[in-house]
């Protein structure tokens, strides 16, 4: 209180910076309300009169920020910024306009549109940008006049204009287009209209994906038709690709239509470009070869349940398994490998946390190791399938990254990674004798396990010369469900003496027996989720039953919140989507006590068993409390045991 009595004290001072700032201080408290506004706006409107530009644009600066959340407090100034439409500057005219759009009432939206369009052609478009944006939003707010405005959008659009400008229009029409239904069709025929004389080929191609998405539930579709056959004979290759689909999608959907577009599709056999070519030859060949609608739409709309690079890696990772895998049956989608993302994520801003970095260098090491040779770059278990121990396991689930056992500077170095099979585990240990006269003899790792779910069935023994990594491995048996366990390991081997020079052994064939003690090795329940991405995170959300759900919250003891949502993406070994693996920098200057306070994340993945799990967390740190931070977590799968189950991972 004794500040706002400060800030309402130093509105008076003869200075008029200092006006300015302490107009612009109480403007962006937290949780102003108007009245505590009024001084403020009152000393802001006298300033609306000046005859210095430089206080016109200060006062209308604030003004207009003020009025994105209290536009009825700004309102009163309404008569006074009608007057700076036509101010000299343009600057001062644009923020004038833009607020007027954000505190104009119903009844003046007319007026304001006559005015605005006889200032839009004295601007540039960084100032037309602005101006687009806030008519939009002025639309949503009053859908009623959603004619006069949509009307002045479509009278600009075929303006002369650059890239910007056309893109932030179509843009908002294509908005307006989703929030105001009846608009629908109106704002369908502006667009249509438009890309017959437009010379963007990016937005060509945008409107063209509208027209195939609206246009077939339109009351009329065959109108639309004409529009996308043009772009076919009179644009480039993006563009006739991009037409050549929509008509397949007005094809899939209208049978009525279907002859008519087979005929236009057909003159697309001969097009110079392959793409053209091919996407006409695959549309011609489902909807004559393929009798049920039902299918049809299945082929040509539907999305394939990953993307182009997964499905080239998993392919390739068929090769390299035996074919006995396989049964004799069809390759589909479910059984196909799983293939992890390797993508890298970069932090939003250049001072990430050592939380982020540390998982970063993890995933950069990880990829490293697998792209030491081509049948690791594809299948990093392609050598189990060759030892006949493992022949009868079935498929490798996924391949952990790999983990030291010991330290790079001790005489035996020894470095892990987990193969997951359906319900067996296979751990690859790599053995690195660094003692020049010495070989180690049947060497294996001996791993206690104090747990009954795993069940000891293999140990492959190696043998390691100097400087030459060998692997050994240890197969368990899994009898129950997936459950974290720390084990004890140590390295078990016979030591030959050999010369150092020759490599020749020297003294007792057989050696003695040796041991050599190991870090603990960790088995997680994320060790049994692969990494794998959705292409739309809220539609598969949705598609998923809420009876698999669980819901958890948890009291995270973290002082940053990005070491927060890194050590959850750790915790539940899962892929961040739609790019919410960041946190986003807070913005310089905020006032918010709150800013940078919540983050929400977005994670995928599939649980052994090809499980499809998805989970949404909701971080949120408490400003009075810096040590800690609040998870709510909700976890989708087919079952509600495996949620619970990657729930636990939390820790």
């Amino acid at each position: 209180k004794n500040a706002y009595s400060f800030l309402e004290n130093c509105l008076r001072h003869k200075n008029e910076m200092v006006i300015f700032e302490a107009a612009k201080a109480i403007c962006n408290l937290p949780n102003v309300t108007a009245n505590d506004l009024n001084p403020a706006i009152t000393v802001l409107k006298l300033y609306l009169s000046s005859l210095k530009p430089s206080l016109r644009y200060a006062s209308m600066k604030i003004l207009s920020d003020i009025a994105t959340k209290h536009p009825l407090t700004v309102a009163q100034c309404n008569h006074i910024m009608e007057t700076l439409v036509n101010d000299s500057n343009r600057s001062i005219a644009t923020l004038a306009i833009t607020t007027l759009l954000r505190t104009g009432a119903e009844m003046s939206i007319d007026r304001l549109m006559k005015q605005i369009s006889s200032f839009m052609n004295e601007i540039g478009d960084e100032f037309k940008v602005v101006i687009i944006k806030a008519i939009r939003e002025l639309c949503v707010k009053f859908p009623v006049k959603h004619r006069v405005m949509i009307g002045f959008l479509a009278t600009f659009l075929r303006e002369e204009g650059g890239y910007d400008f056309k893109r932030s229009i179509v843009d908002s029409i294509i908005d307006l287009m989703i929030t105001i239904p009846e608009a629908k069709e109106t704002c369908l025929l502006h667009l249509c209209e438009f890309i017959e004389d437009c010379e963007f080929s990016e937005l060509i191609v945008q409107i063209l994906h509208m027209i195939g998405t609206v246009g077939p539930t339109a009351s009329v579709p065959s109108r639309y038709i004409r529009y996308v056959y043009n772009r076919i004979i009179l644009e480039g290759s993006a563009a006739r690709a991009a037409a050549v689909s929509t008509l397949g999608t007005f094809a899939t959907v209208l049978p009525e239509l279907r002859p008519s577009i087979v005929l236009l599709l057909k003159r697309s056999l001969c097009d110079e470009d392959d793409e053209v070519r091919e996407r006409a030859a695959v549309l011609l060949k489902a909807l004559e070869d393929v009798e049920e609608d039902n299918d049809i739409k299945y082929l040509l709309s539907c999305e394939i349940p990953l993307t182009f690079s997964a499905l080239e890696r998993s392919i390739l990772s068929c090769k390299t398994q035996p074919i006995e895998l396989f049964n004799e049956q069809p390759i589909n989608f479910m059984g196909l490998p799983v293939v992890e993302e390797k993508t890298i994520a970069t932090p939003t801003n250049t001072s990430s946390t050592a939380a982020t970095k540390k998982r970063l260098a993890n995933e950069a090491n990880n990829n490293n190791t697998n792209n030491n040779n081509t049948d690791n770059n594809i299948d990093a278990a392609a050598a189990l399938y060759k030892i006949p121990e493992f022949s009868n396991i079935g498929r490798c689930f996924r391949t952990t990254s790999v983990a030291p056992l010991t330290e790079n500077e001790m005489e035996y170095v020894v470095t892990y990674m987990k193969h997951i099979f359906e319900s067996h585990i296979v751990i690859q240990f790599s053995i690195t004798n660094t003692i020049d006269d010495q070989k180690l003899i049947d060497a294996f790792v001996e791993v206690e396990m104090e747990d009954d779910n795993y069940e000891l069935q293999h140990i492959i023994k190696t043998d390691a010369a100097y400087n030459d990594p060998s692997n050994c491995y240890v197969l368990f048996k899994r009898n129950n469900s997936p459950a974290s366990i720390n084990c004890n390991c140590t390295l078990q081997f016979k030591v030959v003496q050999v010369n150092p020079t020759t490599g020749e052994v020297e003294g007792d064939d057989d050696g003695y027996d040796e041991e050599f003690p190991l870090e603990q090795l960790n088995i997680s329940t994320s060790d049994y989720m692969a990494k794998v991405t959705v292409n739309d995170f809220r539609r598969t959300w949705e598609g998923m039953s809420q009876e698999g759900e669980v819901l958890e919250k948890f009291a995270l003891q973290f002082k940053k919140l990005e070491d927060a949502v890194n050590a959850v993406i750790d915790f539940l070994g899962m892929q961040p989507v739609d790019n919410t693996g960041n946190v986003p920098p807070q913005a310089i200057g905020s006032t918010d006590a709150n800013a940078k306070r919540t983050h929400v994340l977005h994670l995928s993945g599939v649980f052994v068993g090809n499980i499809p799990v998805l989970a949404r967390a909701q971080f949120q740190m408490d400003a009075s409390n810096s040590t800690e931070v609040t998870l709510k977590v909700a976890i989708r799968s087919q079952t509600l045991e495996i949620s619970q189950l990657v729930a636990e991972c939390i820790q």
